[in-house]
């Protein structure tokens, strides 16, 4: 498992692809842009805690109401951050972390989540 933790949305940013929109979560000391389309992940509400998991094992993933695999375009430092892009077949995850994730570019990823 390379990411597991309970995060809450902080901001929902519509995109001017229809019916998709961005999620600003914040999961302890990380934080999270996630990109997802309404008619697949219904859009929570502000304040709303999600579970959300990054991992390379398909099953654990599975396991949550929305699983997609994906691959890492590029992770980068910025200052005192880390950043890690993860395009989930051009919807974008973006996660910005205080340590660098056990991610490198072109791994393939599960990311899973679920709305509380």
């Amino acid at each position: 498992m390379v990411f597991s933790e309970s995060c809450t949305v902080n901001e929902i940013q519509q995109l001017r692809v229809p019916s998709t929109y961005r999620l600003k979560l914040s999961c302890n000391t990380v934080g999270m842009e996630v990109e997802l389309h309404e008619d697949v992940v219904p859009q929570p509400r502000i304040s709303a805690s999600i579970d959300v998991e990054i991992t390379r094992d398909k099953e654990k993933c599975l396991e949550k109401y929305f699983c997609a695999n994906g691959y890492v375009v590029s992770t980068s430092r910025i200052g005192d951050t880390y950043r890690t892009v993860i395009s989930l077949h051009g919807l974008l995850v973006v996660i910005k972390s205080p340590s660098q994730l056990d991610l490198r570019p072109m791994d393939k990823i599960y990311f899973g989540l679920t709305v509380k």
